[in-house]
């Protein structure tokens, strides 16, 4: 099988902060896990380019056939501890949103590495520009509304960060150098006041990761500029079931 390898950055409206190129092993890796979805047509090149993505512990790697585009998540060179089985939940929450019509289909899963492929959604993330269009908010609404509504999967967790925060709250207290008394009374109170607010809420799926750039604005097939179009989201690493 031929396999012409093109390696570059890929353009995005947004690019996070620089962080170093994916290890050539994480690209080989990415473009073999692709060249199995085209297996009928070995003629087919492949070429690669990674996305600055300095917040994440994962490779996002594209990888552009002749006739499709593919987005390859792979654990970062050398991985850390439990990266494999983090890059798997990711892929297995991701593949709940698409079959909930809220997120990119997943494509293939490596079981060593826990890398996953996807489709290539068509569009871009969210812009500046974008989010001034008077029809924007509504569909962004709807799109969030679509999540909370969404049968929760029976492996997903239940993450409440009112416990999160007074558990860590509790350790800072044993330190006594990272936060000031008044500070740790302060918060404690907020949390307090907070929980008797939420207190009795319906757990529900939650993104919790939901911001501009991790929502896609798709053209709608066969429409033009005008026409409304549909909105994604992507990155379900942290999806869970939480209080919205």
């Amino acid at each position: 099988m031929e396999n012409t390898q093109l390696i570059g950055t890929v353009q995005q409206p947004f690019e996070w902060p620089t962080s170093q190129p994916p290890h050539p092993m994480n690209f080989t890796l990415a473009s073999k896990m692709c060249t199995i979805l085209i297996l009928k047509d070995p003629s087919i090149k492949t070429a690669v380019a990674h996305f600055n993505n300095g917040f994440s512990s994962n490779d996002v790697i594209q990888v552009t056939t002749q006739r499709n585009e593919y987005i390859v998540k792979i654990p970062r060179q050398p991985p850390p501890p439990k990266a494999a089985a983090t890059c798997k939940a990711e892929a297995m929450r991701t593949a709940w949103a698409a079959r909930c019509g809220v997120g990119p289909k997943v494509l293939c899963i490596d079981p060593e590495s826990g890398g996953f492929a996807m489709e290539r959604l068509r569009g871009h993330t969210l812009t500046a520009a974008d989010m001034m269009q008077q029809q924007r908010l509504p569909q962004i609404v709807r799109l969030l509304l679509r999540i909370h509504t969404a049968p929760p999967a029976k492996w997903m967790w239940r993450y409440d960060p009112i416990n999160s925060v007074t558990t860590m709250l509790e350790a800072v207290k044993r330190t006594h150098a990272i936060m000031a008394p008044t500070e740790v009374r302060l918060i404690e109170e907020i949390v307090s006041s907070t929980k008797e607010v939420v207190d009795g809420h319906p757990w529900v799926l939650c993104h919790n990761d939901f911001h501009s750039h991790n929502i896609f604005l798709q053209p709608v097939a066969g429409g033009t500029r005008s026409c409304t179009k549909h909105l994604m989201a992507i990155d379900f690493e942290e999806c869970d079931l939480g209080d919205p």
